[in-house]
């Protein structure tokens, strides 16, 4: 009979050996409990992914056959996520014994019920969360979950009819040819994978590689309908939950393996995957890259003064636009066509007027789709019926998450486990330098923001000419380099260096042999911790030594000191001055205000003060050096010169949606959208101060 105590340790043992599965299960247990509610902490960059039937829905909604396909496929996936984490614990379980020297566990049905159960309300859960979260009838959904169910019971019949076929004898010949990759393996550590008395592969193993085989067959079939979903309409209902049921069901196998071969050595998993993380780092190829275009072209942007002297005696206006994922990218697009369709009513000309844009992160990707509207032709953007359905300001709405996970999922799965595979090509040959360098999630993110034709082709040197030619607007795109911390300003206009006042860098002085996509540029702003990857150009070859790019929220995620800089040297030139500069912020969350919550928070607290202090530090530091920067010019050349008009996301918009945090993933519910449409309406008096600062007009009727 064993004591308590000697229980309690089997258990924290059995605990030990079987933590992958649990973490998985707990993982997909917790999903959307921290990420659906209103006040769920990772509700801002989660709560999309649930909204399964909105990702790649038409402006129209999903259809009916849509939201059925969606939930079938979540939960034929959930239920198989489920299925690998019952096999993986079974197996755990059933040789503990043997494998690991723990003792014997009692093979009970109330055990047996446990392995199934937990994992299945990690299915129901996701499923579940899936329902709250999307729109669309509830018919539909579940008419869905119960054919993915039908789906998931007629797999699970034809594996076990199909088990049932062969004998014991035949099932053992499969096991060896099989288990043949991995036979130098098994000999060397044979505990638990084989049966003492025959020598033979255990049947469970067998059975459990099978469903293996089957979890990368659907791997394998939803990469082939993803990467071809564009031939095929209805597969656009193939939801990005899919995809992350599918990594996490790909890493519960992946890991288990793992610590089932080196715990019973009593290596720790995570230094088995550092010391593989840190031999397989020597390859060049693991490090992230983006496109280049060579070009012979040696062309610098267009000074600031020669952009600022074309308003001459006339109004200017310039804009800063901020960071935040796409809630900043929606807002920027949505700020800047509501105030060109409150223009054309009240007949201010803000497309010509406007000069130059300064954008951050998500506020680089909503300039470069209003941007992108300009009619080179004219010089001026098209007549806007409607703000909601203008196409710059849906192209920002429009989801990109699914393109971001089936990046993290597939090639930068694949290239992390082989990064000596990345460069490999066969047309040309190559070892090094192949056209998959590219590949990876932050590639897919700026190809899903090619969303017209000309942001397919449009590059910096493009733009720079329009902008030469006075047919577009300046754009800087604001980065930071990873190794100095530094700004990196790409765009069509920039600071000249003798006058710059801050460690700024411009990527066509410093890669002048070379050109982007607009895409590309706007993605290197906007390249958010984790979403997309940090990554250096492709320009000569992976041994180049160049630094890497992220996000520019991290030195200024306003947008301002770049284009402080930039006007305080068209100015000081003293050329040309316009009659009054209008200075707009697009600020996509609110600024102001703080959570108190008192009360002693013990050690727990002081252990993690200095981090939240440096994250809140940040956020309050750059507001306020952003506002003391545009201050300063102000005093330097005059406040009757620059005028400054904010559009800040308000805080509170009715009684539903107070103290919403904005999302900072990819991707916008139909709620998220709704909000963005209320807070624009909101905007009257900011809107009514522009308008009359373009032009002096005092007609109020004009804006709506």
């Amino acid at each position: 009979m064993r004591s308590r105590f000697e229980i309690t340790l089997s258990s924290l043992a059995y605990g030990y050996v079987l933590r992958v599965p649990i973490l998985v299960c707990l993982s997909l247990l917790a999903l959307p409990f921290v990420a659906i509610p209103t006040d769920a902490i990772a509700g801002p960059l989660l709560r999309g992914l649930f909204d399964i039937t909105d990702q790649s829905a038409p402006a129209g909604g999903a259809s009916f056959a849509q939201v059925v396909v969606a939930f079938a496929l979540v939960t034929v996936i959930a239920l198989m996520a489920a299925a690998t984490i019952w096999i993986t614990t079974s197996l755990i379980v059933a040789d503990g014994e043997e494998r690991f020297g723990l003792r014997p566990v009692e093979k009970s049905p109330g055990l047996q019920l446990l392995l199934r159960l937990f994992p299945l309300l990690a299915a129901i859960a996701v499923v579940g969360g899936a329902f709250i979260q999307s729109t669309g009838t509830v018919f539909a959904g579940l008419l869905g979950a119960v054919f993915g169910i039908a789906v998931f019971v007629l797999l699970i019949r034809v594996r076990e009819t199909w088990w049932r076929l062969f004998s014991a004898r035949a099932k053992s010949r499969l096991a060896r040819v099989l288990f043949r990759p991995f036979v130098w393996v098994v000999s060397l550590t044979p505990e638990g994978f084989t049966d003492p008395q025959t020598g033979e592969v255990r049947l469970r193993h067998l059975f459990a590689l099978v469903q293996l085989f089957i979890s990368m067959l659907l791997y394998a079939v939803l990469f082939a309908l993803k990467y071809d979903a564009d031939l095929r309409p209805i597969l656009r209902a193939i939801p990005t939950l899919c995809i992350v049921l599918l990594l996490s069901m790909m890493l519960c196998w992946g890991l288990t393996a793992v610590t089932f071969l080196f715990d019973r050595f009593r290596i720790p998993a995570l230094l088995v995957l550092a010391t593989y993380g840190t031999l397989v780092s020597v390859f060049p190829q693991g490090d992230h890259f983006f496109a280049s275009i060579p070009t012979a072209r040696t062309e610098r942007p267009v000074p600031a003064a020669t952009v600022l002297a074309r308003r001459n005696g006339d109004v200017a206006v310039v804009v800063a636009a901020t960071g935040g994922g796409i809630q900043a990218s929606a807002w920027a697009a949505r700020v800047l066509a509501g105030i060109q369709h409150d223009s054309v009513a009240c007949r201010t000309g803000f497309d010509r007027a406007l000069v130059a844009i300064s954008a951050v992160s998500g506020g680089s990707a909503g300039a470069m789709f209003f941007l992108d509207a300009y009619d080179p032709a004219t010089g001026a953007l098209p007549p806007m019926i409607d703000i909601d359905s203008e196409p710059s300001v849906k192209a920002a709405e429009a989801s990109s998450l699914d393109e971001v996970a089936f990046g993290l999922a597939y090639p930068d799965l694949v290239w992390t486990v082989a990064p000596f595979l990345k460069g490999l090509d066969f047309n040309p040959p190559s070892l090094w330098n192949g056209r998959n360098l590219t590949a990876d999630r932050g590639t897919a993110l700026e190809d899903a923001w090619k969303r017209t034709a000309s942001l397919g082709t449009s590059t910096l040197l493009s733009w720079r000419d329009d902008t030469a030619g006075a047919k577009r607007p300046a754009v800087m795109f604001n980065a930071t380099v990873v190794e100095t911390g530094q700004r990196m300003v790409l765009g069509s206009t920039t600071v000249a260096k003798a006058e710059r006042r801050s460690p700024l860098l411009d990527f066509r002085e410093e890669y002048g042999d070379v050109d982007l996509l607009i895409a590309t540029a706007a993605r290197l702003s906007a390249t958010f911790p984790y979403v997309s990857p940090p990554a250096r150009v492709k320009r000569r070859g992976v041994f180049e030594n160049a630094v890497h790019l992220v996000d520019g929220g991290y030195y200024d995620n306003y947008g301002t000191a770049t284009l402080v800089e930039w006007l305080d040297e068209a100015l000081s030139d003293g050329a040309a001055t316009p009659r009054r500069i209008v200075f707009v912020q697009i600020r996509s969350s609110p600024s102001g205000g703080f959570d108190s919550t008192g009360g002693s928070r013990g050690w727990l607290f002081e252990t993690f003060q200095p981090l939240t202090t440096m994250l809140g530090v940040r956020g309050t530091g750059q507001l306020s050096h952003s506002d003391l920067h545009v201050q300063l010019l102000r005093n330097q050349y005059g406040g009757h010169l620059i005028v400054p008009v904010t559009f800040e996301f308000p805080r509170r918009l009715n009684a539903e949606t107070d103290d919403v945090a904005p999302p900072l993933s990819w991707h916008l519910t139909p709620k998220d959208r709704g909000r963005l449409h209320d807070a624009w309406g909101l905007m009257r008096r900011d809107r009514l101060d522009l308008q009359h600062q373009l032009n002096d007009a005092d007609n109020a009727t004009c804006v709506q």
